[in-house]
């Protein structure tokens, strides 16, 4: 055994690791998507698909989603509506955004 080698640690807890990882992933998005949802059906984020969308580098400018800065890795979207409001986005919270828009009556 090596000297930095941790005689506890197997496939068998890297596994575990792994799925506890993709199951706290999977619980962000679906509260990340609760977010959404209420912040769509109070008005908060837009029913209406955007006239215009950029997508660029963060700018560091807050998501209007989640409330998190853009970073620079962060790929952000602009959208334009046509009542000439502006919304910002993680690609994510564009992502789910738009998926949860289409569920609203």
């Amino acid at each position: 055994m090596k000297i930095n080698e941790d005689p506890t640690r197997d496939a068998r807890t890297s596994d575990v690791s792994d799925v506890a990882k993709d199951e706290l992933r999977r619980q962000r998005c679906d509260d990340l998507s609760a977010i959404i949802r209420r912040k769509v059906a109070a008005g908060l984020l837009p029913k209406e698909a955007p006239v215009k969308v950029w997508a660029g580098y963060g700018s560091g400018k807050k998501c209007d989603a989640c409330g998190l800065p853009t970073i620079d890795a962060d790929i952000e979207y602009e959208i334009d509506l046509a009542d000439h409001l502006t919304f910002l986005f993680h690609q994510a919270c564009f992502d789910l955004w738009h998926e949860e828009r289409h569920l609203q009556p």
